[in-house]
């Protein structure tokens, strides 16, 4: 009986290593993937400002980066661009910003230095 008990542990522990080094592959898989989708993303918004979808003069753009991707200053409007690839969602951040805007919660401030 006790031998039984011993092999149904042995047995176990191996079923667990073995299932804490596939976690472990599919972690760093699913990592690898993220790293991969980021990068293409920050090269695709950088060249979204010259596409026909895009929503002003690329060269009035400005890249801010984060929390949104950035600002075009047209001669009669400023519009803040965020560009997402299908399926993107905004992030809470993006959307408290957005809901800002919408609402006209923006102002202007000067800093005089002396």
């Amino acid at each position: 009986m006790h031998s039984l008990v011993f092999i149904l542990f042995v047995l176990a522990t191996l079923l667990l290593i073995i299932n804490i080094r596939l976690w472990m592959k599919m972690r760093e898989i699913v990592s690898k993937k993220h790293s991969i989708a980021s990068s293409y993303g920050r090269i695709v918004e950088q060249l979204v400002p010259f596409s026909d979808s895009f929503p002003g003069d690329y060269r009035k753009f400005r890249f801010i980066g984060s929390p949104i991707d950035g600002i075009i200053f047209d001669e009669d409007e400023i519009k803040f661009v965020e560009i997402k690839s299908r399926g993107g969602k905004l992030s809470h951040e993006q959307k408290r910003i957005k809901k800002l805007v919408e609402k006209k919660k923006v102002s202007w401030h000067e800093v005089i230095l002396k």
